[in-house]
């Protein structure tokens, strides 16, 4: 399914379309703190293995959820690919930890970063829906983007959302 075919919300619009940092928009929008929830991070996505292009030599894969501090309510599930071997040490060992969200890394050490947003799309999938804490048959909003530095990626990060939080 495509996303054009449901009436977002305002801020359905927001966490689709913007090209700041996720966790400063929920921050700000839900005002409260958010936390990472880390489930899995790796070094191997065998998925990758499948296209024909080259990869850095070292990357990190990182699977969590954004999430109130206060409350628990979960906001996203997220995978994120990481292309570690571009970042300072301060800046790789932060990341390796995986407990603060990425929007507050790049905020932290001031680095100068551009999104671009690849692909919005609509799923249904019972893996993500346990992340997000949700039905089965419910809806999840996808989107895709990289955040580009120098016009260099450093980070391909999918964001998961469940779509009835994003319609009117």
């Amino acid at each position: 399914m495509h996303i054009k075919e449901y009436e977002l919300s305002s801020y359905g619009r927001l966490v689709t379309y913007t090209k700041s940092s996720m966790t400063e928009l929920l921050e700000i929008y839900h005002n409260t703190i958010i936390k990472v929830n880390l489930i899995r991070q790796n070094t191997d996505l065998p998925i990758l293995k499948v296209f024909n292009t080259k990869l850095p030599d070292y990357f990190l894969v990182r699977e969590a959820t954004l999430e109130s501090e206060e409350t628990g309510e979960i906001f996203l599930y997220a995978i994120s690919i990481v292309f570690i071997e571009k970042f300072q040490k301060e800046v790789m060992e932060d990341l390796i930890k995986g407990v603060e969200p990425i929007g507050k890394i790049l905020d932290k050490y001031k680095l100068d970063t551009s999104r671009k947003i690849e692909n919005v799309n609509i799923y249904q999938e019972e893996g993500m829906a346990k992340h997000l804490q949700i039905g089965c048959e419910d809806k999840i909003l996808g989107k895709t983007y990289t955040i580009n530095s120098e016009k260099e990626p450093l980070f391909l990060i999918s964001e998961f959302f469940p779509l009835k939080k994003l319609i009117e």
